[in-house]
């Protein structure tokens, strides 16, 4: 009987420190996706505010460094597990990645008016809200996933069969419209997806976390990016 009380002890043991690692590498995830995410929101309202900062976010040479930046830092994040684990150069590269990025949706922000690119900012927030606290109160992960990943193949089948007639009888707003709400449903289910991958990786790789935020990070911009859509008021 001490055998088995000892035994399970060990391995209850065992378990909460796999949860603790699990938590500590999710909010060192989100910590530097909430970095990320906090600079974009700056740079993108800053474009739509300043007409002058809103011209050079929109200019060719600004683009074209920014698309050139985006790709080898996104590359060299992806392919050199060295440079993701080497401190603080992981973190210079993630930077200039996350700046890149934010550039590129300033250009454009800046043709939108503030407001709707506070709406925007605003919705994200909730949706991604929304989204994390579900993952956590979710009792049987695995399953969720599978069910978000058969919802996102049915939203993508569903989205061809509503948007093809459509287009065959000319209604190019309704187009416009469809496309947008399948998008967020899509990303959300991505992010939704991701999330899940997180709190897996804390339990395998608790060292890949500049890795998993950049994943995070991509789906969060993609998901802002048809919000953008959605609120352009011009």
């Amino acid at each position: 009987m001490p055998e088995d009380v000892a035994q399970n002890y060990v391995v209850n043991k065992e378990e909460d420190e796999m949860r603790l690692d699990q938590m500590s590498f999710l909010r060192k995830v989100l910590g530097i996706v909430g970095f990320q995410l906090t600079l974009t929101v700056v740079i993108i309202l800053a474009s739509s505010y300043s007409y002058s900062f809103g011209s050079f976010c929109t200019s060719i040479g600004c683009f074209i460094t920014c698309w050139f930046l985006y790709l080898f830092s996104l590359l060299a994040l992806f392919c050199s597990k060295n440079l993701r684990h080497s401190v603080p150069m992981n973190y210079i590269v993630l930077t200039i990645f996350t700046l890149s990025m934010a550039f590129m949706v300033a250009g454009l922000t800046a043709w939108l008016s503030p407001m709707s690119v506070l709406m925007a900012v605003g919705t994200l927030a909730i949706v991604l809200s929304t989204l994390f606290f579900a993952m956590l109160a979710t009792p049987n992960k695995p399953k969720a996933v599978l069910g978000v990943i058969l919802g996102i193949l049915a939203a993508c089948i569903l989205q061809l069969i509503i948007m093809i007639p459509l287009c065959i009888a000319g209604a190019f707003e309704g187009i416009y419209i469809m496309y947008c709400i399948f998008g967020v449903l899509i990303s959300s289910g991505l992010i939704y997806i991701d999330l899940f991958l997180v709190m897996m990786a804390g339990s395998v790789a608790c060292d890949e976390y500049i890795l998993a935020a950049v994943m995070l990070y991509i789906d969060i911009i993609r998901l802002l990016f048809y919000l953008l859509m959605i609120f352009a008021s011009k």
